[in-house]
């Protein structure tokens, strides 16, 4: 399934960073950007339509501060969504505020995990291929609240029949 998430500079913060060499014949560096974001429940419509109403309970029931209550809080979470946004552009901004730009990056190994107040944690994989210099500064971001903005590829235009 296919997303077309956007983020603008939004709180992130950094899990994990793997390396790794790609390639067959020639290798390249590439790397996972684990990450996660905590979002309001209307971010959940770009997965389904329906995920607000199934994950909340929307009837009327809120806490003591008037806020959404998980409706089931003995499903297993986080949920494992199967989507990917290929072609996106990632950037990701540390506390020196120089930021990391990632062209052409994969989202994909989508996670939700609804929180009792009506927020949602999204964890999202970005995988890219760094130069040693990217690697490295995003290797330093492990553990750290970040800025991370994603804009999705633009569609191509559409051909007219001949």
């Amino acid at each position: 399934m296919r997303l077309e998430i956007e983020l603008t500079q939004i709180k992130a913060l950094v899990l994990d960073v793997n390396p790794r060499k790609e390639g067959k014949e020639k290798e390249v560096l590439a790397c996972d950007i684990k990450c996660e974001v905590g979002l309001t429940n209307d971010a959940l419509a770009v997965f389904s339509p329906t995920l607000k109403s199934f994950l909340f309970d929307t009837s009327g029931m809120t806490d003591l501060a008037g806020d959404l209550m998980v409706r089931y809080p003995s499903l297993k979470l986080p949920l494992h969504w199967d989507a990917e946004l290929v072609g996106a552009h990632v950037k990701i901004v540390g506390e020196g505020g120089k930021p990391i730009t990632f062209p052409e990056a994969l989202l994909h190994k989508f996670t939700i995990a609804p929180q009792n107040g009506g927020t949602v944690i999204i964890g999202f994989t970005v995988s890219v291929y760094p130069d040693a210099s990217q690697l490295g500064r995003a290797s330093e971001l492990i553990g750290m609240t970040t800025i991370i903005s994603v804009e999705p590829p633009e569609l191509p235009e559409m051909q007219k029949a001949a």
